[in-house]
């Protein structure tokens, strides 16, 4: 999957937010429950890697997204849909 780099440079700094059976529950949760998930990161995504200045904001910017609270869910559902896929590259089995 295509991401900006800059966006996909954010990746590591949410996975470390969880513990290794709490990104196994996030990644292996339903899609339908990021908006509950996003109650709880995405100040923390806001406050830290959506700088109004920053790179990761500009990248959303150029892609059309310009509100922050936007863009930090966005930005959860991008990384759940990478994880995921590096899990599944991986051939690492479902939870």
């Amino acid at each position: 999957m295509w991401l900006s780099d800059e966006i996909e440079k954010s990746f590591p700094a949410l996975e470390k937010l969880f513990d290794r059976e709490s990104l196994r529950q996030f990644v292996h949760g339903d899609y339908g429950d990021l908006s509950v998930q996003h109650l709880f990161l995405g100040p923390w995504i806001r406050d830290n890697l959506l700088k109004e200045d920053g790179a990761v904001c500009a990248a959303f910017r150029k892609g059309g997204v310009s509100n922050r609270e936007d863009m930090s869910l966005f930005l959860l559902q991008l990384f759940y849909i990478d994880t995921r896929m590096r899990e599944a590259d991986a051939g690492m089995p479902p939870a």
